[in-house]
């Protein structure tokens, strides 16, 4: 299997805005759909303003516009308003990110989570849900927190753990940075392919020669 990879250049000024020092901000970026489950992130910033925390929290993506009035219901109904921005699609995802103390994806499945390793690279403390594909990037406690799927307690326990725990936060943000920056840059992946490439050729070539 080969990760897939990203550009690294757009967050190379990420160590002059380290974690602790940013906005108590939570951003996720994702397409409006089922999979993604933006209700549970939103019923889980209700939660927390129950325990006295009140970030904001940034949805960026597109998507499906019935998903999106129904994430905007339950922010109207759980009287959220003053704390959800809806933001559309973003065409400075790195820059946000790296103004963002937390990013999440809560999705009910994954592939290969981009956003997440955009979070990462960005510095961010980085919240996912317990399914294929996130856990396979996340590691639970070392570079990033881990939380049960549908379940918006799970989720605001970690983010709680995200806004309070300066020092948490600076251990799993660090980690998650060299570890996008080891296994998930863009020149890795294409090398990765690269090598696949000419692996095949050869095994083709040999494969013709044993013919003859």
């Amino acid at each position: 299997m080969i990760d897939n990879g990203i550009e690294f250049a757009p967050f190379e000024s990420v160590d002059m805005q380290p974690v602790v020092q940013r906005d108590a901000s939570i951003m996720m970026v994702a397409r409006f759909g089922k999979q993604k489950d933006h209700v549970t992130l939103i019923q889980a910033m209700a939660e927390l303003r129950d325990r006295g925390l009140t970030p904001t929290l940034k949805l960026a993506g597109g998507g499906k516009a019935r998903h999106r009035k129904v994430a905007e219901k339950t922010v109207k109904t759980l009287k959220l308003e003053n704390q959800v921005e809806f933001l559309g699609i973003v065409r400075d995802v790195p820059a946000q990110l790296m103004q963002t103390r937390i990013t999440v994806l809560s999705s009910r499945y994954e592939g290969m989570p981009l956003a997440v390793i955009e979070g990462m690279a960005a510095g961010c403390a980085v919240i996912g849900t317990r399914v294929p594909g996130i856990q396979e990037v996340i590691a639970d406690r070392v570079n990033g927190l881990l939380v049960e799927p549908l379940d918006p307690v799970s989720l605001a326990d970690a983010l709680e753990r995200a806004l309070v725990e300066d020092e948490l936060v600076e251990r799993i943000a660090s980690t998650a940075r060299k570890d996008a920056m080891k296994k998930y840059s863009l020149y890795r992946m294409n090398s990765d392919y690269a090598a696949l490439f000419r692996q095949l050729m050869l095994e083709a070539s040999n494969a013709r020669n044993s013919r003859r």
